[in-house]
C-alpha cells in the first residue's frame, strides 16, 4: 500500500513578495500595486508559483496567482469546495501576516478595504477567487495569530488534505481526511478489503505497514516542515485505516522515536 504524499501549500510564506514589499510599508494601497506590478510577474520555487500583479479599487485589493504543482494542487477540486477552500487560504494569510507581510494587511485593514486572492493554474481553465472583509480579516489573524509555527504548519496540512480528499493512493487505498488533535496528526484512510484480498490485518502487516510508512514519509521533501512540527508541538502521527467492506479498523501510530527517525 502506497501513501499520500504530504500535501502542503506553499505559498504560505512568500519570500520574494514579502522582500518586494519590506520597503513600501507606508505606501497607500494603490501606490503599493502600482509599485509591485513592476517586478510582477515573477517566478517563486522553481515556477511552482508565478506572481501575476496586484490591483486596487473600489476599496478591493485583488493579488493574483498562478499554481503550477500538478497534481499537489488540484484546483479543480478546490474550487467546488469553496469552504474548505477558504478555510487552507485564510491559514495562509495567517502565515503571510505573521511574515513581512503583515504590513500590507495593516494598511488593508486601515484603508477598510476588503481583500481577494485569484488563484488560477496553467493545467485548467478554472479560477480559485476568495474574498475576505476587514472583519474577516481582522478575525483570522486574531484566530491564528497566536498560534505556534508549527500548529500553523499542521493546520495548514490537515486543510490541504481535506480540500483534496478523497485522495487515491494506489488501488488498495484511500485518503479521506485529516485532523489535528492536541496529541496528534490523524490521517484516516480506506482500504479496499475485497482487492487486497483480506478484510483483517495481522502484526506481522501491521509492523510491515509501518515499516513501509516511516520510509515513505523520510523521502518526502516536506518531511523537514510537517514531522519536526509533529516532534516540536509533542505531536504523534497517526494512520487510521477502516477497511471498505469488513468495516473493520487498524492504527499505525508513529511515536517520537518513529519521527525522529524519519528525520535521520
Amino acid at each position: 500500500m502506497k501513501l499520500a504524499k504530504l500535501i502542503l501549500i506553499t505559498i504560505v510564506a512568500i519570500s520574494p513578495l514579502a522582500n518586494m514589499h519590506a520597503q513600501k510599508s507606508s505606501m497607500s494601497l494603490i501606490s503599493f500595486a502600482e509599485s509591485m506590478n513592476k517586478s510582477c510577474p515573477q517566478e517563486a520555487y522553481g515556477g511552482l508559483i508565478r506572481i501575476l500583479g496586484f490591483s486596487y479599487q473600489n476599496k478591493m485589493f485583488e493579488s493574483r496567482m498562478e499554481i503550477n504543482m500538478g497534481d499537489m494542487f488540484d484546483l479543480e477540486k478546490a474550487c467546488v469546495k469553496p469552504k474548505e477552500s477558504k478555510e487552507l487560504i485564510s491559514m495562509m494569510l495567517a502565515n503571510m501576516y505573521k511574515s513581512k507581510m503583515s504590513m500590507m494587511f495593516d494598511q488593508i485593514l486601515k484603508e477598510n478595504a476588503t481583500y481577494k486572492m485569484v488563484l488560477s493554474s496553467m493545467y485548467v481553465s478554472d479560477k480559485l477567487v476568495v474574498s475576505y472583509t476587514p472583519t474577516e480579516l481582522k478575525t483570522i489573524f486574531a484566530k491564528y495569530g497566536n498560534l505556534t509555527s508549527y500548529d500553523r504548519t499542521l493546520l495548514m496540512q490537515v486543510h490541504s488534505i481535506n480540500l483534496q480528499a478523497p485522495i487515491v493512493e494506489d488501488e488498495f487505498t484511500t485518503m479521506d481526511k485529516a485532523e489535528l488533535t492536541d496529541a496528534s496528526l490523524i490521517y484516516y484512510d480506506t482500504l479496499d478489503d475485497k482487492t487486497l484480498g483480506t478484510g483483517t490485518l495481522g502484526s506481522e502487516e501491521l509492523s510491515n505497514l509501518k515499516e513501509g510508512i516511516i520510509y515513505a514519509l523520510s523521502q518526502s521533501p516536506l518531511k523537514d516542515n510537517v514531522i519536526n512540527s509533529c516532534l516540536k508541538s509533542f505531536r504523534t502521527i497517526t494512520y487510521v485505516y477502516t477497511m471498505k467492506y469488513s468495516h473493520n479498523q487498524y492504527k499505525v501510530i508513529l511515536k517520537s522515536n518513529d519521527l525522529k527517525e524519519i528525520l535521520k
